[in-house]
């Protein structure tokens, strides 16, 4: 006898049966018990019958619903392991990565793994360097490393921020205009340069996440945890509003990269020292034979902005 037909009390199983487990968010929608409680029903033995064992029942819910919670309800590590992987892979989300526990089967899937299928979604090579110098080797995909996961979406860490100045540098006036390109991965489309509107908009997103922010004496050199692709915004004497901060700068290959207006054009400029911006800076100014200028004023407050996920 079909074990689906065998329990007719348990109406909404015997779809679920019919279905393999498919849409099962939909389903457990009409349950008034928790959200995959049908895996762990009498009935849920029935799955099998459908090619889907309880492990896997969890793990098919879990990723529709995206909750986390119930890859715990996995027994055996390697379903367990992909039931992370696979909701990192779906959200673009590497920190999901890092919840993968040590496994002990051959057959589980490691964080290195995810790392690398997250940044091949997003292509984001920002993602390959949560790799670190870890290697392995898969069937069918070779060698997954920082090298080879780099290779596969570029080979750069950032936005080739100075590449795209150096193409466009009559788009590029106001300090906002450099960040607007990290953000938008273009330059401002208009020689007028970007508000700082456009940019702020985004940094207050849910596609961006305060990582760090203070306020300083001048000459301090805070200790700031910097990423690439992060966003700093500067302002003198209070919390930056990243939609009219005073300065904006870039993390690019270890840098902050910035644009400084010198009235007739923006130029582009680095420096490996956040310390930089808390101090007297003298800065030279292309367009007028390099004339030393130096600022009178010293930023105190920042708040740096880092990408979801990256």
């Amino acid at each position: 006898m079909n074990r689906c037909t065998a329990v007719p009390v348990f109406a909404l199983l015997l779809l679920v049966c019919a279905a393999g487990c498919l849409e099962m968010e939909v389903i457990m929608s009409e349950l008034s018990s928790p959200l995959g409680s049908a895996c762990e029903s009498p009935a849920a033995g029935a799955l099998d019958s459908a090619g889907l064992d309880k492990d896997h029942c969890y793990q098919q819910v879990a990723v529709n619903a995206g909750d986390l919670s119930l890859c715990d309800k996995i027994e055996r590590e390697p379903p367990m392991t992909k039931c992370y992987m696979l909701i990192a892979i779906k959200n673009g989300d590497s920190r999901i990565c890092s919840k993968i526990p040590a496994a002990s089967d051959p057959q589980s899937y490691l964080p290195l793994d995810c790392l690398w299928e997250v940044a091949q979604k997003t292509n984001d090579p920002s993602v390959c360097e949560e790799m670190g110098t870890e290697k392995i080797s898969r069937m069918f995909v070779g060698e997954i490393s920082k090298e080879t996961c780099l290779a596969k979406t570029g080979g750069t860490t950032s936005a080739p921020l100075e590449q795209m100045y150096e193409k466009n540098p009559k788009n590029f006036r106001q300090c906002q205009d450099l960040a607007y390109a990290a953000v938008f991965n273009r330059p401002p489309e208009t020689t007028t340069g970007a508000s700082k509107a456009e940019v702020g908009n985004v940094l207050l997103s849910s596609a961006y996440t305060v990582s760090s922010s203070g306020c300083v004496a001048e000459g301090a050199k805070p200790t700031v945890p910097l990423s690439n692709g992060d966003i700093i915004v500067f302002d003198w004497d209070s919390a930056p509003d990243p939609k009219n901060a005073a300065h904006y700068a870039v993390v690019e290959n270890g840098k902050i990269s910035q644009v400084l207006n010198f009235g007739k054009g923006g130029a582009y400029n680095q420096t490996a020292d956040i310390a930089w911006f808390f101090s007297k800076r003298t800065v030279y100014d292309p367009y007028n034979s390099n004339q030393a200028m130096m600022s009178p004023k010293v930023y105190h407050c920042y708040t740096v902005y880092h990408k979801a996920g990256g």
